[in-house]
């Protein structure tokens, strides 16, 4: 579902859905109240149940399971803002989010959350549960940027004064591939100033 216009809610008032992806560039969205099962790839938004490229989103009591297929790129949310003029302002609120990941053999990213350039923004009272392979990880010259992070629970890149409070983040291993470095993150905050975690 492509959202593009400005000032759109949509709510689904605990009705259950079964592989329906959000697509959003309009401006202060609202999506509330939305149960959603995924077991399929949405390759034209990189594999994401929600994606985000816009300001003001608000992301409010949703509850997402996707078991993800093998070998694809796959998210929950993938926010991606312009590092020049970065996104502002989403929020992410009462959410319960189960993330299966399937990428054992093949250098894909597989997140439950993955924010970049993102500014003021915020997840609050936020359940994120993963099960993940283990995967290699590319480190750099100044360190661990997410492009080089294949298998994460969230990850959080250019979001200055993003704020984290009440969040549970659970992960556990469901295969050990044998790379030469196997891992696997809970947490990767990456090139974000004044990032508050509460509780």
């Amino acid at each position: 579902l492509k959202i593009e216009s400005d000032y759109v809610t949509v709510k689904a008032g605990g009705a259950h859905s079964k592989n329906t992806a959000f697509d959003i560039s309009g401006n202060n969205v609202t999506l509330k109240d939305i149960a959603i099962d995924l077991d399929t790839s949405f390759e034209e938004i990189d594999g994401a149940a929600i994606y985000v490229g816009a300001d003001d989103v608000n992301l409010v009591n949703l509850y997402i399971n996707y078991i993800v297929p093998y070998n694809v790129n796959a998210y929950v949310i993938l926010g991606e803002g312009n590092s020049k003029h970065p996104n502002r302002n989403l929020r992410i609120i009462n959410s319960t989010f189960y993330f299966e990941a399937h990428n054992d053999e093949v250098r894909k990213y597989n997140s439950a959350v993955k924010l970049v350039n993102f500014i003021n923004s915020s997840m609050v009272n936020t359940t994120l549960t993963g099960s993940f392979p283990l995967n290699q990880i590319g480190y750099q010259s100044d360190g661990a940027h997410l492009e080089g992070v294949y298998v994460y629970v969230l990850g959080i890149e250019g979001c200055d004064n993003f704020v984290l409070e009440g969040n549970q983040i659970i992960s556990d291993v469901n295969k050990r591939p044998a790379w030469q470095y196997p891992t696997l993150d809970g947490i990767v905050l990456s090139r974000s100033n004044n990032v508050v975690m509460h509780n």
